[in-house]
């Protein structure tokens, strides 16, 4: 099991020297137990390169299998343990909903379940489901339903997107959208599902942009936007209470988008039916 813990390390790192490096072990003794790996398995693991390791194949079934099994035998230590054990729970969220949507539904889980340790990380949709499926968070918040093996989840939200420019630019702007040639686009890096909805709506209107411009906060997006700096696509939840900006409507194919819940298929927590009920509650009034 050390053996197969370091291996995972090491291709998360893709270096034997950083893996060393967190297990405070010498490179020699990395370098061993994955040379063992790859006898007992009799193939290569890693494509050795000047710039470090990656995993061959053989070693990308290997790594995806064992993530799974490391993560089971850590769940079976945890049961069989004859302490008391606090649940842990590692959530990830998009941005947006993390600052609008899941302060009132934490609480709530934290009022039924008080000795549950909540810890949230914020990311892109494409990298929440990157995280879940590698056992990194236990569920997670994103936009719009996804289909990976192994990974289910259920609509909680329901989101009116709107366009938001500046002032200036949304007293000219007209059903065609025309006036948007040319703007640069302020988006969350690659993998936010709001960006893509950006990308084909501006697709499907035959217009161009100068340039994409990632921020890392909702805050700096809706500032640029103010100062005429470009254009984006935001949940009205999220922007409705800014001033200085124009709201702009979308066709309808744009304006709504789901948000899901999503954990791994043949897990369970308690939490998901209290987050499910909390769902069901708020999904009517949520636009």
């Amino acid at each position: 099991m050390d053996d197969l813990k370091t291996f995972v390390e090491v291709a998360k790192q893709n270096s034997m020297s950083k893996a060393a490096e967190v297990f405070r072990v010498g490179q020699s003794n990395v370098t061993m137990k994955m040379k063992r790996l790859e006898a007992f398995y009799q193939c290569n693991l890693f494509l050795r390169t000047p710039h470090g390791v990656r995993l061959t194949n053989e070693g990308k079934v290997l790594y995806e299998r064992t993530v799974t099994l490391l993560h089971y035998w850590e769940q079976t230590n945890e049961m069989m343990s004859k302490k008391e054990v606090f649940r842990e729970l590692f959530i990830g969220s998009m941005e947006t909903t993390a600052a609008i949507r899941l302060p009132s539904l934490l609480a709530e889980v934290y009022r039924t379940y008080p000795n549950v340790l909540i810890n949230l990380e914020t990311g892109t949709s494409e990298q929440i489901v990157n995280k879940l499926m590698n056992y990194e968070i236990d569920a997670g918040f994103i936009a719009g339903f996804v289909n990976k093996s192994g990974i289910i989840g259920f609509p909680i939200f329901k989101e009116e997107m709107v366009l938001i420019t500046s002032k200036s630019l949304g007293e000219r702007l007209d059903s065609t959208f025309v006036q948007l040639e040319g703007q640069n686009m302020l988006t969350f890096k690659t993998g936010c599902s709001y960006r893509q909805l950006l990308e084909t709506f501006l697709y499907d209107h035959a217009l161009t942009t100068t340039r994409k411009m990632e921020f890392g906060s909702i805050e700096a997006i809706i500032g640029c936007v103010k100062n005429g700096m470009g254009i984006s696509i935001l949940p009205y939840s999220v922007v409705k209470n800014h001033t200085n900006i124009t709201f702009n409507a979308l066709p309808s194919k744009y304006s709504m988008v789901e948000t899901y819940f999503v954990y791994r298929e043949n897990e369970w927590l308690s939490l998901y039916s209290v987050m499910e009920q909390v769902g069901k509650n708020s999904k009517e009034g949520c636009s």
